[in-house]
């Protein structure tokens, strides 16, 4: 839900069709999550294969997961009706 919260707050500001404006937001979560596990990998000394595999798991479903949300928000709460 905060995700959600926070993509009806930056929405507006994304271009393209209403998916390409998830996916656009699923690639900047995915940056976000990327420079969180580069933090921890150290910290946490944990294999490089395991960050590896996470940061790939987290762009296959942020980018997925955006495009969906783009869609529905779209659906439920046209851009125009602002």
């Amino acid at each position: 839900l905060l995700g959600a919260g926070i993509y009806g707050l930056v929405r507006s500001s994304l271009t393209g069709a209403s998916w390409k404006r998830g996916l656009k937001f699923g690639g900047i979560t995915t940056v976000f999550f990327i420079i969180n596990a580069l933090g921890f990998r150290r910290v946490l000394n944990l294999p490089d294969e395991f960050w590896i595999w996470s940061i790939v798991g987290s762009a296959i479903v942020n980018l997925g997961s955006g495009a969906v949300l783009g869609w529905i928000a779209q659906r439920v709460s046209p851009v125009g009706s602002e």
